[in-house]
């Protein structure tokens, strides 16, 4: 199966019953190295050993943080005591287990250890809550500075991923991504699924973007973005949907298409 949408020209923002049928369900892959991932959502790409936490939504809330030199020390380890037998399945497993450590190290500094997991549109707008374009943002970040200090040896970081269609009326969904250097296999890191601290989905791109696989029967309520609906205009509403809606799908107005994820033939 193609990861990638075939490119769409919608003449006047106009379209067909029949496209729109094709366009659902389709993943993007985007183009370019990951920093042009932070370059869309207007937030910071990690600069030595600090990156910028991004939360409430659409990385409307930014916060610093800068890994000292025990943090990264405490990585190494965590990521060489779970590499196992030293395959790139393994090294998968071990970069699940040490974003969880990330996770729990940053929360407790930022106080998005208290973040839901899944889809809680309630969150929009508060600092300690992350969707999927948080934890996306967030889980490259974390593997960037790990890449940056050789811990990958099997993989390196890829621009995130997203899938979904506005147009028929779900969400689209960010999930960051990796690829395996040997075979060119990209998998999905997911942190989105369970709270704050716990090993992210990690799993074949393919098989992420058709079910991102099984949620332990304790998360079963977390639901995707592409599985949601959009919420109906509500008159309660203050600004941080639309705020959420500006930072998630509009973009900057120069890259607006872009942010619809309609992919360009290379």
């Amino acid at each position: 199966m193609s990861l990638r949408c075939v490119a769409y020209r919608i003449a006047l923002g106009a379209i067909t019953a029949s496209s729109a049928l094709v366009l659902g369900g389709c993943t993007y892959e985007r183009d370019g190295p990951p920093e042009l991932h932070f370059t869309h959502f207007e937030t910071g790409a990690p600069k030595d050993d600090t990156v910028t936490v991004c939360s409430a939504y659409g990385c409307q809330h930014q916060t610093l943080f800068t890994f000292t030199e025990n943090d990264i020390r405490q990585i190494a380890i965590v990521m060489d005591d779970a590499r196992g037998d030293g395959t790139p399945k393994a090294e998968r497993e071990a970069i699940g287990k040490t974003i969880a450590w990330i996770e729990r190290r940053i929360g407790a500094v930022t106080g998005t250890e208290r973040d839901r997991p899944g889809l809680d549109l309630l969150g929009s707008g508060d600092k300690h809550q992350q969707d999927c374009v948080d934890e996306a943002t967030n889980t490259t970040s974390y593997m960037l500075v790990m890449e940056r200090y050789a811990l990958l040896r099997h993989h390196k970081v890829v621009r995130p991923m997203a899938k979904g269609n506005m147009i028929m009326g779900t969400w689209v969904h960010w999930g960051a991504m990796i690829e395996e250097k040997a075979t060119g296999q990209k998998y999905a890191v997911d942190s989105f699924f369970y709270g704050n601290g716990k090993p992210p989905v990690i799993m074949a791109a393919e098989r992420w973007y058709i079910d991102e696989g099984t949620l332990a029967p304790e998360q079963t309520r977390a639901r995707t973005y592409a599985q949601s609906p959009l919420p109906a205009p509500s008159p309660t509403d203050r600004g941080n949907l639309n705020r959420l809606f500006d930072r998630v799908i509009a973009g900057k107005p120069a890259s607006r298409p872009a942010a619809f994820g309609y992919a360009r033939k290379r």
